[in-house]
């Protein structure tokens, strides 16, 4: 759910996973793997700070919570 969550973001925002990547400092391929395991949490934040949302709101409906405060 946290990838589909960072697409719908990159979608809003008119970037890709690699340039949101590069901007925060983490390795190419990093967030496409949080779906077969763990990202840490560091790196979590360094993502939600981008977007300027909370954790909770990109791991949890990002979508529909994100969408509901630009309405």
């Amino acid at each position: 759910m946290i990838v589909k969550n960072i697409k719908v973001l990159c979608a809003m925002h008119e970037t890709t996973i690699a340039e949101v990547e590069r901007k925060v400092g983490i390795s190419n391929g990093t967030i496409r793997h949080w779906d077969k395991g763990r990202p840490r949490v560091d790196n979590l934040k360094k993502v939600a700070d981008y977007f300027h949302i909370t954790i909770d709101e990109l791991i949890n409906d990002a979508e529909s919570q994100i969408l509901a405060k630009r309405l």
